[in-house]
């Protein structure tokens, strides 16, 4: 069933961004006809036109007006076009004369205005048939894309199975491997932990038992942390739920109130009640604690936690911001992936992977978690859940 899932979210992954370049491109395909026709459509109207001006030309459907703009005064010169009536001839001049620009289209007319002295001359050239067969063909060529569009997203629907069949085969050895090795790996550090104690029962304490201790705690912490990351990345419908997140705030809050106002720390909370949440509230607690624990780690002595929970629409957003020691503004775009600390960690302990984990439990939940440093000496996660 979780193959199943992972292999669907793959193949409409695939899809869509499949679809998504193919329409770019199509696109910019349909956007440069369009500009290269729409160019040759005005390079050969103004061909015509300088022949008309320089020869004259019978041939073509066209109606000249001449005269002195600024002082009102217009009139037609010429009409070679039996369907415009002078009146319109007129009006359609002082249009162009009001828009000030020399060349251009209006009406399926292509106009050129020739200047001398304060006189002018505006040449107006029917396009209308020329046009016509221009939107016709962009249109025309419009449904052919859209419809190839359509073709080329149902074959990818069909052959997506087989080309994310590899990755999601891989993601879940992967996955399986994680969960295999941590609990392989818990037998042997039992073992060892227990053979240290009672080694350290019959020679009594010394400094390199204390450090195999030490070791094997961090190992046994870091193989729970990576079975947990490895679990977190896949979110199943039967665990889902609808609690009160509000209620969960409060509940981690009362238990981190004592460690969070210690070493003079202030702790400044903003907790909308009555904020439900549809989802895994385990694996939401576990972000919770990730968030509260990351906070009491980072903060130092004398400085500030902050936390705050609201609904934006159908959004509960749940922002941690905390004083730290010149956290770099660069690293916040990758503390949300698996292994990385940030520089200013300095010997605090930690694997890299509870930001990791949070930011697992948050997509699952169609939501974000973002980190940032909005002012000096100030880190922040806004974690967005749906």
């Amino acid at each position: 069933m979780k193959k199943d899932r992972m292999k669907r979210k793959l193949q409409r992954n695939f899809v869509l961004l499949s679809v998504l370049s193919l329409f770019l491109l199509l696109a910019a395909v349909f956007a440069f006809q369009a500009i290269v026709s729409w160019r040759d459509q005005t390079e050969k109207a103004d061909l015509i036109i300088s022949g008309i001006m320089e020869k004259g030309d019978s041939s073509a459907r066209y109606f000249l007006v001449s005269g002195v703009p600024e002082r009102n005064v217009m009139r037609v010169e010429k009409i070679n076009n039996l369907s415009v009536t002078n009146e319109t001839a007129l009006k359609l001049a002082g249009s162009v004369t009001a828009k000030r620009k020399d060349s251009g289209f209006l009406a399926d007319y292509r106009y050129r205005v020739f200047h001398k002295d304060n006189a002018v001359r505006i040449l107006f050239l029917s396009r209308s048939a020329s046009l016509e067969l221009y939107r016709s063909s962009l249109l025309s060529l419009g449904i052919v894309m859209l419809v190839s569009l359509f073709a080329a997203a149902l074959i990818l629907i069909a052959v997506s199975g087989w080309v994310v069949k590899p990755l999601a085969d891989n993601h879940r050895r992967q996955k399986e491997f994680i969960t295999g090795a941590g609990h392989e790996l818990k037998t042997p550090l039992t073992v060892m932990k227990t053979d240290a104690e009672l080694l350290e029962t019959e020679t009594g304490p010394n400094e390199w038992l204390k450090d195999l201790n030490v070791q094997i705690d961090r190992m046994a912490v870091m193989t729970e942390r990576l079975v947990t990351l490895a679990r977190s990345e896949e979110l199943r419908e039967d665990v889902k739920s609808s609690f009160s997140l509000s209620d969960a705030v409060n509940d981690l809050l009362e238990s981190y109130r004592p460690v969070f106002t210690g070493k003079d720390r202030t702790l400044e909370t903003d907790v909308q009640e009555g904020v439900l949440l549809f989802g895994d509230e385990r694996g939401i607690r576990e972000l919770l604690a990730i968030l509260f624990d990351n906070a009491d780690k980072y903060c130092p002595e004398g400085g500030t936690i902050r936390l705050s929970l609201c609904k934006k629409h159908r959004d509960a957003v749940i922002c941690m911001a905390n004083t730290a020691a010149g956290p770099d503004p660069e690293e916040t775009a990758l503390l949300t992936e698996r292994f990385a600390r940030g520089k200013n960690a300095g010997t605090k302990k930690g694997f890299g992977l509870g930001l990791a984990i949070a930011n697992s439990v948050a997509k699952n939940h169609h939501g974000t978690l973002s980190v940032s440093v909005p002012e000096k000496n100030l880190f922040s996660v806004v974690c967005t859940l749906r």
